[in-house]
């Protein structure tokens, strides 16, 4: 069984083949679909960036024995995302699943599981536009939610050079601090290790890290030294949204209480997989 399965995301869109359940290509569209919202509403540039990625993306998208296409906080918030949605259905025949954060969650759940065998923890999920969080315990989800902490959103909306002042610096950790404080279910959950997927601490790890984790140390000591070089040379694409992702990781370590940050290759993609194969 061949599946392909599309993430619309608030950065990044990108389409997995897979063939019997193993990847077999993976190919995308750095979009930044967040920097086209405009009080609340994706604006018609937005909305030409996602045809246009999908215009590339089509040939990978087709000619599968099930293909599927969903978008999670890149178009959940939008005061016009039936507007949008009915745009891409009539403009490339695609339906977009669009997924609640109850389903979001419950996918990056089975996507961990897929990966590592984990009996309780707490899992995350950053993107572009929102970063979402949950704990589980056997069983399933146990706390979820979905807050607009992604890396692309907090980047435009305090840091408005390469790099962040001390002043931007200390005001976006303050604003996740402030998200996070109406969720005491995660505040000093009781363990150690964050799992974490996307695309930004990937990166962060594969620099700053060591085979796929980061401890709160190492991440605090990379937004202080920071250099516009070292993000250009290492990030390409990423370079600006990773200053914004380091400061949002170091404020939910510190929240939560967990002291370090374990990279996740399966996120909601390999949720959805998992379901529709039984796996």
């Amino acid at each position: 069984m061949r599946h392909s399965i599309t993430d619309l995301g608030s950065n990044t869109i990108r389409t997995v083949l897979y063939e019997d359940g193993k990847m077999v290509l993976n190919k995308s569209v750095f979009a930044g679909v967040v920097r086209y919202v405009k009080n609340g509403a994706l604006t018609i540039t937005g909305i030409q960036t996602i045809l246009d990625a999908f215009a590339t993306l089509r040939p990978y998208m087709t000619g599968c024995d099930e293909s599927i296409v969903f978008a999670t906080a890149s178009l959940r918030g939008l005061v016009n995302a039936k507007e949008v949605l009915q745009i891409i259905q009539e403009q490339t025949g695609v339906s977009v699943r669009l997924l609640s954060e109850e389903e979001e969650a419950w996918y990056d759940y089975l996507g961990l599981c897929s990966a590592k065998s984990l009996s309780a923890g707490i899992g995350g999920d950053l993107g572009g536009g929102s970063m979402q969080l949950y704990t589980f315990a056997a069983g399933g989800v146990t706390a979820q939610t979905s807050l607009p902490l992604g890396s692309m959103r907090l980047k435009c909306d305090f840091i408005h050079g390469a790099l962040p002042t001390k002043k931007e610096a200390a005001a976006l950790s303050a604003y996740v601090t402030e998200r996070l404080s109406a969720w005491p279910a995660f505040r000093n959950v009781g363990h150690s290790t964050l799992y974490l997927t996307g695309g930004s601490i990937r990166a962060i790890t594969m620099l700053w890290g060591k085979a796929g984790q980061i401890s709160a140390e190492e991440i605090q000591k990379a937004t202080e030294t920071l250099s516009f070089d070292v993000l250009e040379a290492a990030f390409q694409n990423r370079a600006e949204t990773i200053p914004a992702a380091l400061l949002t990781i170091a404020a939910v370590l510190q929240y939560t209480s967990c002291t370090e940050v374990e990279a996740v290759m399966c996120g909601v993609r390999e949720g959805i997989l998992a379901e529709i194969t039984g796996r």
